[in-house]
């Protein structure tokens, strides 16, 4: 499951995958857009893609990882996160050009990322801030390695930054691209960012990454989760999210972040003008005071959006909360949800 701009895309156990929302430039992949209205609430099947293992949304284009190894992309275009060779926008999957062997995908606001069953990265697109980490700004439409003699376990795309776990005894991290926020763990905020993976002091035993548009988070081996960079806090260095027991999962994205925790229950932090923190309020949360998501239990994935989030429960269905403005959170009306709602029409 994944959550973009103002949609959000889930791919199911038979390998389809079905996406629901904002559809202004084809990042639903139900082979059009633009249509009236622009945005579907009702969950849509991307079509000619089968196989499906993962899927990853930006801004407004999509990735999913094939059965076969293989990449497919969909959505907007214009820097070349596709990765198809072209700068031409597509409302159905194309093939990412010369990618095999793909474990995971990623997808930033522009670009995108994949990393292979060798434990190198390849990236593609938007590369103005050195976002894909090839010691260069220039975009790229095809995929291209990242400049790392290492080897990963897990990648992460945010905003105009990436960030992976290095496959050493330490599992590290290493981040490049835009560093304003300090979303990379380089100093303070505002510190230079950089062209080429550069490592984050005091990170290490990591398990899994999500980068957001202008932070960072990573789930350690011990079930507690570190933070670094956004705008709610003062400073950039990592920082403890301070739950009351372990994390298993953590999802970030825009400005706001949400965990599933041990007893399988969910919370989440950032801004919550339109109810994207689910606890029925319209009240901010800093990163070290996440608020319980209400009502949800056997949660299994958990994903955030631009401004609504959704998770999936043991029984197979799943929730969103949020705004709603384009059907992001699978509701018939444009109102915001403030606690969460089953996303209907779904197999």
């Amino acid at each position: 499951m994944t959550a973009g701009l103002n949609y959000t895309c889930a791919s199911l156990s038979d390998g389809a995958i079905y996406c629901w929302g904002a559809n202004d430039m084809g990042q639903l992949g139900n082979g059009s857009a633009n249509s009236s209205p622009p945005s579907s609430s009702k969950p849509t099947q991307v079509v000619g893609l089968t196989g499906g293992t993962g899927v990853a949304a930006g801004y407004v284009h999509t990735c999913a990882v094939v059965s076969d190894g293989t990449a497919r992309c969909w959505g907007m275009n214009d820097k070349g996160q596709l990765g198809d060779g072209t700068r031409t926008s597509s409302f159905q999957p194309v093939v990412v050009a010369g990618l095999t062997n793909v474990v995971q995908i990623s997808a930033g606001a522009q670009h995108s990322c994949a990393l292979l069953v060798d434990g190198s990265a390849r990236c593609w697109g938007y590369n103005y801030q050195g976002q894909l980490g090839n010691g260069s700004t220039a975009d790229s439409p095809i995929p291209i390695p990242v400049s790392s003699q290492s080897k990963f376990t897990a990648i992460a795309a945010g905003n105009i930054h990436t960030c992976a776990v290095v496959a050493d005894p330490g599992h590290d991290v290493v981040c490049w691209g835009d560093n304003m926020y300090g979303q990379l763990g380089a100093g303070q905020k505002g510190a230079r960012g950089s062209l080429q993976p550069i490592p984050i002091v005091g990170v290490s035993n990591v398990r899994s990454l999500a980068a957001g548009d202008v932070e960072t988070c990573a789930v350690l081996f011990d079930s507690s989760a570190l933070c670094w960079g956004g705008d709610l806090t003062p400073n950039a260095p990592p920082y403890a999210v301070i739950l009351p027991i372990g994390v298993v999962s953590l999802a970030s994205r825009y400005r706001n972040g949400c965990v599933i925790m041990s007893d399988r229950s969910a919370a989440c932090w950032g801004y919550d003008e339109v109810g994207q923190l689910g606890n029925g309020t319209k009240m901010n949360s800093s990163t070290t005071s996440p608020v319980a998501v209400t009502g949800l239990s056997d949660v299994t994935a958990i994903a955030t959006g631009s401004s609504h989030s959704c998770a999936s429960t043991k029984n197979g269905s799943l929730y969103c909360w949020g705004s709603n403005t384009s059907g992001q959170a699978g509701g018939g009306s444009a109102t915001s949800l403030l606690t969460p709602a089953r996303v209907a029409g779904l197999p």
